[in-house]
Formats: C-alpha cells, structure tokens, sequence
C-alpha cells in the first residue's frame, strides 16, 4: 500500500520526493506552510484503487471537508528526481487545483503521477512520483523569491516575481508577472528602482528577511514560492535554486573543447578570449587553467588542482578572479607558485633581492584565499591561472599607422611603465626605421610568487637583433593583420633561437589618435595642449606590481578649476589614481622618461590627457610651482619648445 504521511511524521525525500522535502524544511523553521500531506512515491498508478490507501486518504482529508462535502485543494507532484540541485524540472508535471469531490481527487493523483511518463520519455530518465496534497490559498498575491541572484549569483541580490491571485499562471509562464530587485547590505533590503509594491514595501522585504535567513541556514541558495491572503504570507514550495546548484566546481584546461559545456558568464574574461584566438591562430601561449568553484558545494577547492600541470617553462602562475570581476572594487589577482623551488638565501645577496615575498605558499593556499573572498558574495566565482616563463624580455606591439612600434626590457612589468624600455619603429617589411636602445640598471623576476630584483652590471643596452624582430613579426603575423590592438609579448631564446609568446592583448575601446614617427621621436605620448600650474610627484612604486588598470577608482575627487601640469619621472601605473582624481580637460603630465605602449599611456591617449618625455627636469630647469604650457600637438621641430614657462 502507498504510505501517506504529514508535514509532522514526514521521514525522507526518497521516498516522499523533493518537494515534499522542500516543504519539511520550511515546517521545520517555523515557516507558515499550509496545511500538506504527502503520497509516498510510485510508478504504479494502479496502487491508486486499492482499498487500504483509499481509506488512509479518506481519513487525512477529513480536515479539508467543507460544508458541502468538497475539498480545496492543490494536488502536486513531487517526483525523486524533482527540485533537486541539477534540476528543479518546474513546470514539466501535472498539478490540479480548485475544488474538488473525493472521486476528482483520485483522478488527480492518477494524473500526477502519470505526468512522470511524459517527461521520462522528454528526459530519458527512469523516476518514481510523489504527490502532495495541500490546502489550496486563493491569495491575493502570489509569486516566486529567489533569495540570490540567480543570473549574476550575487548573494546581495535578490530577485522577486508576483502576480495578482494564484501563481499558478506565473510559474506556468501564462503571465509575466512583475519582476522586483531587491539590494541587501549589511543584512539591510532596499529597492534601486523605488517600484510600487500592491502589497506594501515592507512585507516585500519581510518576505526577503525570511527566505534569506533560510537559505543561510540551508546554507545553499533556493527557490521559494509563496502566496499573500489577508496580509498572511504562506510558503508553499522551497527547493534549490538549481540554474547555481547544477554548476559542478572544477579545473580545467583553457581550451575551446574543454570550456564549451561551462556557463559563459564565467567565461566572460579578456584572458580567455585571448586564449580562445590565440589556439584558432596557432600562436604560442603559456599554459593556462579555469578553476571553477560553488560554494553550494562544500568541497575543499584544492582537490581538483592536481590536473594542473607544469611546462619545462613554468616559474609559477599568475593567478587572476575573472567571475567576479570585482571585489571590493578591485580586480584580485596575485602571483603564486611553489616557495620550495625558491632559495631565498641565495638571492638576497649584492645583486639580487627579495622585492616581494610570496603572499602564498603554494597554489593550493592561494586559491583557497581567492575562494574565499569571493563567496562572501558571491555563490559561484572562477579563477585563471597562467603560467609564467622567465623570458629574456618581455615587451609590446603595436601596429602604428603603416608601421609597427616595439618596446621591451628585461624581465618582466613592462607595462608597469616603471622600467626604461628600448623601442623600436618598424615598418611593414621588418625594417628599422628608428630605434632607441637603453641601458637597464635593474630588472624584476617573477619565480613562484615573488618578485625579484636584479642589478644589471653588464652595461649592455638592450637589444633586438634583426631576427628577433623578424621572429616577433612572424609569431603575431594573424594579430597584427587585423587587430588594432596592444600585443604584450615574452621572448625566449631557445637552442639560440628567439621564440616569442603572447602575454596579453588590450584591444582598443575607441579608435585613438595615431603617434606618427615624428611623435615619437618628439617624445609625444599622448596628443594635447595644456597651461597650468607645474606640480612635482614623487613616486613609490610600492603598489605598482599590485596595481591593475581595472580597478575602481574615485572619479574626480579633486574639485579644482585650476589647470595642473604634474612632472612625474616615469610612467608608472601608480599614476592611475592621480588621473582618476582629476578631471581629464584640466590636467596634463610631463616625464622625464617614458613608455608609449605601456598602460599609463594607453589611457593618457583614452582620456586625451596631453602627456610629453622630455629628459632630466634637471637638466630642462623646470621650477616646480610656475606655470607652464605643455604642447603635445603643435607642428615643431624642436623637443624644448613643447615646454615652455609662462612669464607672469
């Protein structure tokens, strides 16, 4: 015989079904649910007509009898495989609601159960059907709460549907409904879009309060329907929030084939994209890993790493939070590696130092901290990790009206803009047309999570060799043909041979103004002319290696009117938050050495802000404080006539 049990004897969802073990848990913390009995799970329907269960029912029913002898009820299904974590397959069974004799009853149940042969054969899968039998609410409202976000997976937001009446036609997908976002911070709800609520702004968030207690509790995110009669909000339907519960944590390869089956929002990185031409153009790349993680899952985050694997290359990963792209306003992303293949010891002696110490210990440790920022807020976050070679330099390409410009240093943080770089401009046949080579006193190594800094005694300036540019030209060739794009680039020398590989590609948000040869040779880093008062900076370089262009900054905190032209001696990325602070049309900046294609730049061009290289200050006699005017865009012939001081 079929056994029925209540919401207070219930005893397990595999035999009664998901929802029926959605609602025990909303019983079960003190949530209004209405009156509910459940019908052990079958594929027989004939277990229907027997006596002995007929009889049972009769009894259980007895406390939903009107006046004249019908019941309201809500008959629902509740199968094994229903409102699960990989599937809630709402909408694909039979419910029946409504007033009804003892007789409709049994043809209901039948038509539940029934139901489960018709998706079998749309799904392929073998199931059993429960049902559950509930006090059916005319609501005034109804509606479906997902406690997070169930698009961005954001914990800080949740989602609300209603609709006038019974939800029926909204669930069913008959009507729309009214979609409502709810904001949460520090446990506090809010409506960004101030909409009206028929039912009133605080049992919205009653509602909210409630739904998101439980899921904390649960401790997975949900899926909850619910109804408002008389100010009485009832719950009448709680089950995983399946489209975030279904996604498995993972590790895997960044290859086409091996993403294709993962959500695309997680996906939705430059550095996968990049990767994903760079496989189609045969380019050479560092091995590189997305890491998936879903904290409805309570797996340690490290025990999928051990497909990660290391090329002959490898001296460590950079590791980068894509999904989110943010947190806390910044882009999180560290250098990670193992620190027993570091001799630490050995390196800090007269030519080398510790620049930055490991913030890890080894991969495992910082994934599982990247992990754990992101779901506070986060249910699902991945990560990228790159492999990071020990190039002989590492630099930039740029195509460049008819030609190409080539910047490099030794070692790595070329676009940090804080290490002088040799450039190169480069026609289309691979000729140099001009080139300055300079001397590098220092340069940095990332090995296993630390940044290293060597002094260089050769007093050897840097430079590319005729092949060497040739073999840059070739290996980016696909790039270069039709991208008007920044190529970062490593070069190995292997077997005394120059192979070089893709770091990065920034692509171009707008179409900037174009450097000519004479530009550059003018020192013009970005077009512009300003006159304003000349301000000194000194710079740091204490967050440079942290910094990204990504970031959150303060937009124009600084409310002068008063132009400002900022004498700073390189292009360092630190350099970021000051232009953030000011508004673009009043300031300018001059260096006394800098990168064209480094990222400072790039957004000197962005936001034309006039910017100009122009050797020592020193030398130039530039007194700090005085106005000056800084022409970036005049026709001259002469580099010190870009500067010049306003006799006042």
């Amino acid at each position: 015989m079929l056994k029925i049990c209540s919401l207070k004897n219930f005893s397990s969802a595999h035999q009664f079904g998901g929802k029926a073990n959605g609602l025990k848990e909303l019983f079960s913390k003190n949530f209004n649910v209405p009156e509910s009995f459940f019908i052990e799970a079958t594929d027989d329907v004939a277990k229907v007509d027997y006596l002995s269960f007929q009889k049972e029912l009769f009894t259980y029913l007895e406390e939903f009898k009107n006046r004249e002898g019908l019941y309201d009820l809500a008959i629902r299904s509740s199968a094994l495989n229903e409102d699960g974590v990989n599937d809630s397959l709402a909408g694909h069974y039979e419910s029946i609601l409504g007033l009804m004799s003892f007789e409709e009853i049994l043809s209901g149940i039948k038509r539940v159960i029934l139901s489960q042969d018709k998706v079998a054969d749309e799904t392929q899968s073998n199931n059993k059907m429960g049902v559950v039998i509930q006090e059916f609410i005319r609501a005034d409202y109804s509606g479906v709460i997902f406690p997070s976000n169930p698009l961005t997976f954001s914990k800080n937001e949740s989602i609300v549907s209603f609709t006038d009446g019974c939800g029926e036609k909204l669930v069913s997908g008959e009507e729309e409904g009214t979609d409502v976002l709810i904001t949460i911070c520090n446990k506090e709800f809010s409506l960004p879009n101030q909409q009206a609520i028929p039912f009133g702004k605080q049992k919205l968030f009653e509602l909210c309060r409630r739904v998101k207690e439980l899921e904390d509790r649960l401790g997975y995110p949900l899926d909850v329907e619910w109804t408002i009669r008389n100010g009485i909000i009832s719950y009448i339907q709680c089950r995983p929030l399946a489209s975030i519960t279904k996604i498995e944590p993972m590790t895997v390869p960044v290859k086409a084939e091996e993403l294709a089956a993962l959500p695309k929002q997680l996906l939705k990185s430059d550095k996968v994209a990049i990767r994903m031409e760079v496989q189609k153009k045969n380019t050479h790349v560092s091995d590189a890993y997305v890491i998936i993680s879903n904290d409805s899952f309570k797996q340690n985050p490290s025990n999928d790493l051990e497909i990660i694997t290391r090329s002959p290359f490898c001296q460590g990963y950079s590791a980068v939070v894509i999904y989110p792209k943010l947190i806390s306003e910044k882009v999180i992303r560290s250098f990670v590696g193992n620190t027993g293949r570091l001799s630490l010891g050995s390196l800090n002696k007269q030519d080398s130092l510790i620049k930055t110490y490991p913030k890890y210990q080894d991969i495992n440790e910082g994934i599982a901290d990247f992990v754990s920022m992101a779901k506070k807020d986060f249910w699902v976050s991945s990560i990228i990790i790159q492999e990071i070679y020990s190039p002989k330099f590492t630099g930039v390409i740029k195509k460049e009206g008819d030609n190409y410009i080539i910047e490099i240093i030794k070692g790595h943080f070329f676009t940090k803009g804080t290490i002088p770089s040799s450039n190169y401009l480069i026609s289309r046949a691979g000729e140099v047309i001009s080139k300055k080579e300079v001397l590098q006193n220092e340069w940095y190594e990332i090995s296993e999570g630390a940044v290293i800094q060597h002094k260089d005694t050769s007093n050897k300036e840097n430079s590319l060799t005729k092949q060497e540019i040739q073999a840059i030209l070739n290996e980016f060739e696909g790039f270069l043909a039709e991208e008007d794009a920044l190529i970062e680039f490593g070069l190995l020398e292997i077997d005394h041979a120059a192979k070089p590989y893709l770091i990065d590609l920034v692509k171009n948000s707008e179409k900037l103004s174009e450097l000519t040869s004479k530009d550059i040779s003018q020192g013009i880093l970005s077009h512009g002319k300003l006159t304003g008062k000349l301000v000194h900076v000194d710079l740091t370089d204490d967050e440079s290696f942290d910094l990204h262009f990504h970031n959150k900054f303060t937009k124009n905190s600084q409310n002068t009117e008063e132009n400002i032209i900022f004498a700073c001696n390189k292009t360092s990325i630190e350099l970021l938050n000051l232009i953030h602070s000011y508004d673009s049309k009043n300031i300018a900046f001059i260096f006394e050495r800098g990168s064209i294609l480094c990222h400072l730049s790039i957004v000197l061009r962005e936001r034309e802000i006039p910017a100009i290289q122009v050797g020592s200050f020193e030398e130039c006699n530039l007194e700090f404080g005085a106005y000056y005017t800084v022409d970036a865009e005049s026709e001259m012939t002469e580099r010190t006539q870009r500067v010049q001081k306003i006799l006042k």
